[in-house]
């Protein structure tokens, strides 16, 4: 029963994939938790993983070597960085990102050594998780169009359309394959479903990477398998996906026409925002180039590094993996991802389909962050350990399909902090310290301006404008280019009486917002508001009006964000709303000659939040 069993956690992760690791550690929706379900899954089905002697192993190759040397040197910089785990900061971050490479290999080392009946297992798990994220995707657009947003960008079982088309454009060639090659009616439906209702998710994505990417997969499917096409039942197939690609098209065609959605400067194929990001991730790269900044330490540390406004991902796996865990394992990775793909065999179909699909992923990740979410991750490496040869149990019966004793040993002790994280046991967490009261411990394992800010919001509220000052500018170090942060920096500095100080610090925000930071945006749609506030500080009115009058146009659902309120609290950001509108008045008493805007602007203003 032990094997049967840790096959099925396997089976059962890789279907769960999507639904339980579509969000980055640390993201809404309890997805710590649900990551680390998916962790347990894994290494218990690495553990249990054994099965009769005629379903033997094939023994590791150069793709395993390299893959687990990565494993090995991410271990080996968490090592490094907590100095032995003598050292909390950011451990909380580190050891979840070394148990998620931990499970990538492990998946790819469980499909490698599974014969062809398993194989057929894996690949119907890996697609019933595609077509329940499609389903998904398709009832949210289904819903945003009922409501009249044509623009709607799906995201499914993802927190962004854009890991929901990497995920889709990753299994989109594998269940076209299954779908051809089925022999039953209602397996090829089933099938045939999931590859249509995955195509319309891909075009709800709007994702146009993410549909080059996996219009690229497809083909090199079909060419490297032209010969065994069934072409009559690939036919009624892609008409089946261009009724439902049509049907979902709103997305794509917004963000072409530019009408809806996120729109930004462009330079050439890519966003300006993208590649400044990239520019920052490469530097911060090539500052820790032996062992990276530490796994899983981009979302705090990037910002350092940052030319212009803070983001979660690199979007670009290689960059990201480079500078959190060092070049030597972002190159292990790669490596062994790109002798996967060397691997494909000729005028094999399925083959060739995990061929395609492996393709478009290491596209796609030249785009996004895929391998920092395990939505996207575990499938992929899978794919990637299918590719191998299938083993044959009657040339090599005898070696029983086990793990080695290294991966085994790795998968008993990534069990054993999977289950003391999921406890919370170990390590400690700063969000459990911060709602105890613990703000300064808090701040001290994670060195982002999160905390610091809070300290100093207690402190301000205390009438102990030192010690605000003090952590405010200990928050400005961790992300030099928040707004939210030199505000409040130069208010605290003029109740303070630091006039001069303030002036100085409304200056410093205006530099940023002038600056590409200011300018260049991971969502242009938000316009800012707190240099609105340094333009009034430094009697810049015009300036100040015209922050206001462009934000009164923004959209409700950026307007709130704009408001950037921690805990996404409506009656905060209802203050914030308030406190601009008083701005604005006050702003327009200076301008007298706009006053023919003043009655437009403040009834835009004042349906916010009707």
């Amino acid at each position: 029963m032990i094997p049967k069993v840790g096959f099925y956690a396997l089976l059962l992760a890789l279907a769960l994939a999507p639904f339980l690791g579509g969000n980055p550690a640390g993201a809404e929706y309890n997805s710590d938790a649900s990551l680390g379900a998916l962790r347990i899954l894994v290494l218990v089905a690495a553990l249990a993983s054994q099965t009769h002697p005629l379903a033997p192993s094939l023994r590791a190759g150069k793709r395993n070597v390299a893959l687990w040397f990565a494993v090995a040197w991410s271990a080996l910089s968490l090592l490094i960085h907590s100095k032995f785990f003598t050292s909390p900061s950011l451990l909380f971050a580190q050891i979840p990102a070394v148990l998620d490479l931990l499970c990538a290999a492990l998946v790819f080392s469980l499909a490698t050594k599974s014969d062809e009946g398993q194989r057929q297992k894996i690949s119907i798990a890996l697609i019933v998780g595609l077509g329940l994220h499609a389903l998904m995707a398709a009832q949210q657009y289904g819903t945003a169009k009922q409501a009249g947003q044509d623009w709607f960008r799906a995201t499914g079982l993802f927190f962004s359309p854009n890991f929901s088309a990497g995920f889709i454009g990753l299994l989109l060639p594998l269940a076209f394959v299954l779908c051809l090659l089925a022999k039953e009616r209602l397996v090829t439906l089933g099938f045939g479903l999931a590859s249509a209702l995955g195509f319309g998710a891909l075009i709800a994505s709007g994702s146009r990477v993410g549909l080059a990417a996996a219009g690229l997969g497809l083909l090199v499917a079909l060419l490297f398998s032209i010969k065994q096409i069934p072409w009559q039942r690939l036919g009624v197939l892609l008409l089946a996906c261009l009724a439902l690609g049509f049907g979902f098209k709103g997305a794509i065609v917004s963000r072409a026409d530019k009408t809806g959605g996120q729109t930004t400067t462009k330079r050439g194929l890519v966003d300006e925002f993208r590649l400044y990001t990239w520019r920052g991730t490469a530097k911060m790269a090539l500052a820790n180039p032996v062992f990276g900044t530490g796994p899983g330490t981009f979302p705090a540390l990037y910002p350092r590094y940052a030319e212009v406004g803070r983001t979660g991902l690199a979007h670009q796996s290689y960059l990201q993996v480079a500078a959190e865990n060092g070049i030597p394992t972002a190159l292990g990775l790669l490596t062994a991802a790109l002798l996967a793909l060397a691997s494909v065999r000729r005028g094999n179909l399925v083959c060739a389909a995990l061929a395609g699909g492996l393709l478009a992923a290491l596209v796609r990740s030249c785009f996004d962050s895929e391998w920092a979410l395990q939505g996207n991750s575990l499938p992929f490496w899978t794919v990637a350990g299918l590719l191998a040869p299938p083993i044959n149990p009657l040339r090599e019966a005898g070696e029983g399909r086990r793990l080695s004793g290294g991966e085994r040993l790795a998968a008993a002790l990534g069990l054993l902090f999977a289950l003391l994280s999921q406890a919370g046991i170990f390590p400690a967490q700063p969000k459990a310290l911060a709602e105890s009261g613990k703000l300064a411990e808090a701040a001290a394992i994670d060195p982002t301006p999160r905390w610091q800010f809070m300290i100093a919001r207690r402190a301000e509220q205390a009438g102990d404008y030192a010690t605000a000052i003090a952590a405010f500018q200990k928050a400005r170090v961790a992300d030099p280019n928040d707004l939210q942060t030199l505000r409040a920096l130069a208010e605290t500095q003029e109740k303070a009486g630091d006039k001069d100080g303030a002036k100085v610090t409304w200056q410093q925000l205006v530099r940023v917002v002038e600056g590409p930071a200011g300018k260049i945006r991971a969502i242009p749609e938000v316009t800012g508001i707190h240099q609105a506030f340094a333009y009034a500080a430094l009697e810049q009115w015009d300036k100040c009006a015209d922050t206001i009058v462009a934000h009164s146009f923004t959209d409700p659902v950026y307007q709130l964000q704009a408001y950037n309120v921690l805990d996404n609290s409506l009656e905060k950001a209802r203050t914030r709303h308030t406190e601009l509108i008083a701005l604005f008045e006050t702003t327009m008493s200076h301008l007298p000659e706009r006053n023919a805007e003043k009655t437009e602007t403040l009834t835009r203003l004042e349906k916010f939040f009707q």
